[in-house]
């Protein structure tokens, strides 16, 4: 019985003394911006859970906080991902807020007074830029970002997800503002969204969007949805636009959604673009010459495109053929210097490949009547080397000519233009 009370009396003795001379737990009050002022990155007490967001080195417990104490041409930054209570509302001009690769979202306890005033982000002031991250809606919220009557707005390198809005609206609306996009925009749309991106002039200011060079936007999740669309002008003197600066457009549609993308070249394009896909030129002009197969390539009114030399118009062509043009091209210009080589002479060599030729630049012409002429051809060529074994018996010479034909190589020719039933290549001229 004296062990057990003893050992009581020990334990109650190491408590007291861990009272005693434990640190202090920081209260409550440390976790605001007093509490967390210069060099806040370094103390204890403003972590970034305490603290998650900056304003230089000042540190402010919630988003709201630091966008009402903001001033011009400073910028927020979070620390982590963030969900606030309530709109962000950006009404300070010349401010940037850098998400820092980190999320923007709404809590469980967000509110608004009305539809309207549930965005996850707005923007009343000119020349704000939001940047470096990611804004995901919830079934709480409206619009993602909503640019209200501000010029010179800048998006830059965002994803913003309306997959799950609660609200009917958009990830991006531009109501009589100019907001500029730089580097990827990356869209996600769901049963609530409009488009990808509403361009309005709202009956009072003119709306602007400008794709900056090298820069995309994609909208994913919901294919039957624009990714930008323009909405009518019902004012005079009002305007609706999309400026990407004279740089070539080009939309690439696959299977997951359709990305817009402003200034790239043609080689840019074809590591993009992957078999099933199809590639709009919209805007300006573009030689697109080492595409995939099964790639459908058209040009909007006003655009060019040329695939492997091709011109090809509005309603588009299948790059499996013109690619099958080009291999067949090819071949038979080598087997035209192969003749040479041979020294068969260069209007025999005309005459021979006289139909053949013919078909390449005929506009209706089938690959039917292609593989049929490629059939005559090698049938040509096997009698050309019976010939030659014939030349080498007769003079004794175990040297055969220069150059002389393989068999195997018009096989090659063949197979390679080889496909089930016709397929005509009126679509394009070249």
């Amino acid at each position: 019985m004296k062990k057990k009370i003893l050992a009581i009396t020990i334990l109650a003795l190491a408590l007291c003394m861990a009272l005693v001379f434990a640190k202090p737990v920081m209260a409550a009050e440390a976790c605001s911006a007093e509490g967390c002022a210069e060099g806040c990155q370094n103390e204890e007490n403003c972590t970034a859970e305490c603290c998650p967001v900056l304003i230089g080195d000042k540190c402010y417990p919630t988003l709201e906080d630091a966008v009402t104490a903001v001033q011009a041409n400073q910028t927020i930054t979070l620390r982590g991902d963030v969900a606030v209570s309530k709109m962000v509302d950006i009404k300070t001009p010349n401010v940037t807020l850098n998400l820092g690769g980190y999320t923007l979202t709404s809590s469980e306890s967000f509110t608004g007074s009305y539809d309207n005033d549930k965005h996850l982000v707005q923007i009343n002031a000119n020349g704000v830029t939001v940047k470096n991250g990611s804004i995901v809606t919830t079934e709480k919220n409206k619009h993602g970002v909503n640019v209200w009557e501000a010029n010179d707005v800048t998006l830059e390198g965002l994803k913003i997800d309306h997959s799950k809005a609660g609200i009917s609206g958009a990830p991006v609306v531009i109501n009589g503002s100019s907001v500029t996009v730089k580097g990827k925009l990356d869209l996600v749309l769901g049963a609530n969204s409009w488009y990808g991106i509403d361009v309005d002039p709202k009956n009072k200011e003119n709306a602007t969007l400008t794709l900056a060079d090298k820069s995309s936007v994609a909208a994913k999740g919901n294919g039957d949805k624009a990714v930008v669309y323009q909405d009518p002008i019902k004012e005079e003197n009002k305007t609706s636009s999309v400026d990407i600066g004279g740089k070539t457009e080009v939309a690439i549609k696959d299977d997951e959604g359709t990305t817009y993308y402003v200034g790239l070249t043609g080689e840019e394009v074809a590591e993009i673009a992957k078999a099933g896909s199809t590639v709009t030129v919209m805007k300006g002009e573009m030689a697109l010459d080492n595409l995939a197969d099964n790639v459908t390539v058209k040009a909007e009114e006003g655009a060019k495109a040329t695939v492997n030399g091709y011109e090809v118009t509005e309603s588009g062509v299948d790059t499996s053929v013109l690619n099958k043009l080009k291999e067949l091209e090819a071949l038979l210009n080598k087997l035209k210097e192969e003749l040479k080589n041979q020294g068969i002479a260069q209007e025999e060599i005309e005459g021979r490949l006289e139909v053949a030729e013919q078909l390449i630049s005929d506009q209706d012409v089938t690959i039917a009547e292609l593989q049929e002429q490629i059939e005559n051809l090698q049938a040509q060529y096997k009698e050309l080397k019976g010939e030659e074994k014939q030349e080498e018996q007769k003079e004794k010479d175990n040297t055969p000519k220069t150059g002389s034909i393989d068999v195997a190589l018009m096989a090659t020719v063949v197979s390679a233009i080889s496909l089930a039933g016709i397929v005509t290549v009126k679509k394009y001229t070249k």
